[in-house]
């Protein structure tokens, strides 16, 4: 299990769809779209934080595992 290689998709991944929900949010400017920005795009982006943060603390501790082993 690669979780430095996990950790770099999901932030390239959150990326482009940013990149995306710009795109579509230049062309899409009703109020489901504000919503959407303000709810899910948002709710999204905290989401991912987390992850990541997990995904370090993932890593420390599978780090700390193997060295304990050796």
């Amino acid at each position: 299990m690669n979780l430095g290689a996990q950790k770099s998709r999901l932030t390239a991944l959150t990326r482009q769809i940013g990149v995306d929900w710009k795109e579509t949010k230049a062309r899409w400017t009703d109020s489901q779209s504000r919503e959407f920005d303000s709810h899910t795009m948002v709710e999204l982006q905290a989401h991912v934080d987390r992850a990541i943060l997990v995904i370090e603390k993932l890593e420390t501790l599978l780090g700390k595992i193997r060295s304990d082993c050796e």
